[in-house]
């Protein structure tokens, strides 16, 4: 795994949304960014370590600088594009200063499906000097529309309602989901940390129309740049169809009685015993069932879950994954 990552910032944003990001079924319109043009780009990862193959690229700094190796002396300080933040990313951060240079990619889709996901890789030069020092970079997926009030942040930790950000997630803090970039220096990408792959997802209302923002920002200076690497044709209704290889995508698994009243039981593959963490959210996004084992058997009590419609996930720890949902009637 000798190669860099390409990224090629020839693209428009109408063209990285519609021919790179969406995938089957998925119909959109108004797209827009704010931001400097060169924080946005296509990047190919194909045949290297890296977790995704293509995809679309949206940086706090120049896209172009993402390609490695690690260490590249003036893509490791980053650039200042002396832009303004953004107040909702402000927000999650939990900071005392602001965001700035935000770059945030939007647009309006419909689906078919009453389930929208995203997979993507998190990735900073904040990390690990600047962890905890107030710099707090952050990405957020930011959902409004029916059924939904404000906007609802889907860019969380997974199996938690923790926002996406260098001090939620790094070799001190979920270090389950961190890949050191830096000891030894990567070849394939600059940064010096990233994530693995996570996967986004909310429960919506079919052809009803959302909005969507992808949203990326430094926080106190504009300097040490962040970015997010969103996996091609994943942004869907379905995780069907998406190739395996990028990131490990399915764990095998099965979920019986579904549609169920007072339990159901969660079977899935996991041979080596490693320790598994199954989320359940609501209609509004909301965790209510946390559960952990590594026996390969998870039994869902109803307890005093209304009834309707849930979307559970499911996490390995060697990073593979399962989603779907969950009905009690």
């Amino acid at each position: 795994m000798g190669q860099s990552l390409a990224v090629s910032e020839n693209h428009t944003a109408e063209q990285l949304v519609s021919d790179f990001l969406i995938g089957p079924g998925v119909q959109v319109s108004n797209i827009q960014f704010t931001g400097d043009p060169r924080a946005l780009g296509s990047f190919d990862g194909s045949g290297t370590d890296f977790g995704l193959a293509r995809g679309v690229i949206l940086s706090s700094g120049l896209a172009k600088d993402a390609e490695g190796p690690n260490g590249t002396p003036l893509s490791d300080q980053g650039t200042s594009f002396d832009l303004p933040g953004d107040s909702v990313l402000s927000v999650l951060t939990g900071s005392i200063v602001d965001t700035r240079d935000a770059d945030i990619l939007e647009f309006d889709f419909q689906l078919p499906s009453d389930t929208v996901y995203l997979r993507y890789i998190f990735a900073s030069n904040e990390y690990m000097v600047y962890v905890g020092s107030g710099v707090n970079d952050p990405f957020a997926i930011l959902l409004s529309g029916p059924g939904i009030e404000d906007e609802q942040n889907l860019a969380l930790i997974p199996g938690t309602a923790t926002p996406v950000s260098i001090d939620n997630v790094n070799a001190n803090v979920n270090a389950q989901f961190y890949v050191d970039n830096e000891h030894p220096p990567g070849v394939v990408l600059e940064y010096n940390g990233h994530t693995s792959v996570f996967t986004a997802s909310a429960i919506i209302m079919p052809n009803e129309t959302y909005h969507v923002r992808l949203a990326i920002a430094d926080v106190g200076d504009h300097l040490y740049d962040t970015a997010v690497f969103l996996q091609e044709y994943s942004f869907r209704g379905s995780l069907i169809g998406l190739s395996a290889g990028d990131g490990q995508l399915d764990m095998e698994h099965s979920v019986y009685p579904n549609p169920f009243s007072d339990h159901a039981t969660l079977t899935y593959a996991n041979r080596e015993q490693r320790p598994c963490t199954l989320t359940l959210t609501n209609l509004a996004g909301q965790i209510v069932s946390t559960i952990s084992n590594t026996t390969g058997r998870i039994s869902i009590e109803r307890g005093g879950l209304p009834t309707g419609i849930y979307f559970y996930q499911l996490f390995s720890e060697d990073g593979r994954q399962a989603a779907g949902k969950l009905v009690v009637d």
